[in-house]
């Protein structure tokens, strides 16, 4: 995709795909770090996926705005999602395609 908002075109589509059976889509920006974003909820989660070992990092929505927080993990391995982690979907699809245009996520 070209633009910003041709990615916010297909996110949506995909998102409105997947009500019934909700995953997630993996998007790589021409520079910086893959981002997943969570499909088929009213709710989602927007994490980073690092392909060099670094911490995964999600967007929350605080109580002064949006910003990333690193993702930790619990003894067993599995993520710990910090509290604000799930933020409405037209706010996910909206910092993805920021995040595409510019290489910056929030805070």
């Amino acid at each position: 995709m070209s633009t910003a908002e041709q990615l916010r075109a297909q996110v949506r589509r995909l998102h409105l795909s997947t009500v019934v059976l909700p995953r997630s889509a993996e998007f790589v920006p021409q520079s910086g770090v893959p981002v997943r974003i969570g499909l088929g909820d009213e709710q989602s989660l927007l994490v980073t996926a690092p392909r060099d070992g670094a911490p995964a990092h999600v967007v929350i929505m605080g109580p002064e705005g949006l910003r990333t927080e690193p993702v930790v993990l619990s003894d067993g391995g599995q993520p710990v999602y910090p509290p604000g982690a799930a933020i409405a979907m037209n706010v996910a699809i909206d910092v993805l395609g920021s995040y595409c245009k510019t290489g910056e996520l929030p805070g």
